[in-house]
């Protein structure tokens, strides 16, 4: 399945980010990130860390994956890599942790960042969902597709039913404009009626809202 919202490197974003809002964010995490690090007593000396929609430079984050694992892993430094991360793009915190582990070992640390990332409401997996929520809708997924990847990113449950809203009447409006766009005449038999039928599930909605455009074009 593509993900990492479509390919990091495809979708990267509902929108681009412009560079003012990027710097702006970066300054305050930066900040963040200094005082937090004073607040847990340095385990190291280390540079100081440098926050986005959904935006993100796959090369250069594939450069800070890749690079090999840390044995001797300190907060400072797993706290400039979140940092880094979420100045690219949101991401849910099991997300954030699981890229984390990909760089570093030890994962007491990592969880301990993430946690204290959460505490001080700059990595929010409620921004994560509202976002992912608003890009996948606009692109025209429907309710269950949307919930599938909210779920393996590790949201729970509450969040996604407080952003998702799947029997909302806008996903009515969704799939007719889905449907408009992509069919120009009505089903002209059973056999292409099913075949619709598949395609919007493989898009993501209900069965009750694809009965619903299907009626329409009757």
């Amino acid at each position: 399945m593509p993900s990492e919202f479509e390919s990091e490197g495809q979708l990267g974003a509902p929108s681009v980010i412009e560079p003012l809002v990027i710097k702006s964010r970066q300054a305050a995490l930066t900040q963040a990130a200094t005082q937090t690090t004073a607040q847990k007593g340095r385990y190291s000396g280390c540079s100081q860390p440098s926050k986005s929609c959904l935006t993100e430079n796959s090369s250069s984050e594939s450069q800070l994956l890749n690079e090999p694992p840390d044995t001797h892993t300190n907060y400072s430094r797993v706290l400039v890599a979140a940092m880094d991360l979420l100045a690219r793009r949101e991401h849910s915190q099991a997300e954030l942790i699981n890229k984390l582990k990909r760089r570093f070992q030890e994962s007491i640390v990592i969880e301990e960042v993430a946690e204290q990332l959460q505490a001080e409401n700059l990595q929010s997996d409620q921004r994560y969902a509202e976002t992912l929520v608003r890009y996948y809708g606009d692109s025209g997924k429907g309710p269950n597709y949307i919930r599938r990847e909210l779920v393996r990113q590790g949201v729970c449950e509450v969040i996604i039913s407080e952003y998702l809203q799947d029997q909302d009447e806008h996903w009515l409006e969704r799939i007719e404009q889905v449907s408009k766009k992509k069919y120009h005449l009505p089903p002209v038999d059973f056999q292409e009626r099913a075949k619709r039928f598949r395609f919007f599930q493989s898009r993501g909605y209900t069965s009750e809202q694809i009965q619903y455009v299907l009626d329409l074009n009757d």
